[in-house]
C-alpha cells in the first residue's frame, strides 16, 4: 500500500507516479489520512471513495440547479445516486471516486467559463483538466472532448 509508505515516510516524494507509472500518488496521498485514522482496514478505502462520490454528486446538484432548475437537479441527482454502479463504485474504488467527483466539477467550470469567460476561469480550468488528466482513461477521454468544445 502506498498510503501506508507514505504514512511511515519510505516514500518521500509524493509527486512522482506509483508503480505502474499510470498515473501520480495523489490517491494514496489522500487515502494516507484515512489509513491512520482506520489502520489495516477495508474503511481506509471505502470512506474515502464514499466522501468523493457524494462530493461529485452535490457538486452534479448545483450545476444543473444553476444551469436547469431545481426539480431537474433532485431527479438527476436522485437517478444518479442510485444507480448500482454508482453505489458499487462510491464504496469501493477511491480512483473512480476522483472521477465521479471531478467530472461534475469540469462541467461546473466549463459552465462558468462559457457565460464569463474571465482569465481566472480559464487558468483554473486549464489546472483542472491537466489535473485530471493524470487520472483514469475514461476521464482522460472526457477532458479531450471538453477541450475539444
Amino acid at each position: 500500500l502506498f498510503a501506508l509508505r507514505i504514512s511511515h515516510g519510505s516514500i518521500k516524494n509524493i509527486f512522482a507516479y506509483g508503480s505502474y507509472e499510470a498515473h501520480g500518488l495523489i490517491v494514496p496521498v489522500f487515502t494516507k489520512f484515512f489509513y491512520e485514522i482506520f489502520g489495516s482496514s477495508v474503511l481506509t478505502y471505502r470512506v474515502p471513495s464514499a466522501i468523493l462520490a457524494s462530493l461529485g454528486i452535490i457538486f452534479l446538484y448545483f450545476l444543473i440547479r444553476k444551469a436547469m432548475n431545481m426539480t431537474t437537479a433532485f431527479w438527476t441527482c436522485f437517478v444518479l445516486a442510485t444507480m448500482s454502479l454508482q453505489m458499487f463504485f462510491a464504496h469501493s474504488q477511491v480512483v473512480i471516486g476522483f472521477n465521479l467527483l471531478l467530472i461534475p466539477i469540469l462541467l461546473m467550470v466549463y459552465y462558468v467559463l462559457r457565460r464569463y469567460k474571465g482569465y481566472i476561469d480559464y487558468i483554473v480550468f486549464g489546472s483542472l483538466m491537466g489535473l485530471s488528466a493524470g487520472f483514469h482513461a475514461s476521464l482522460r477521454a472526457f477532458v479531450c472532448v471538453l477541450f475539444a468544445m
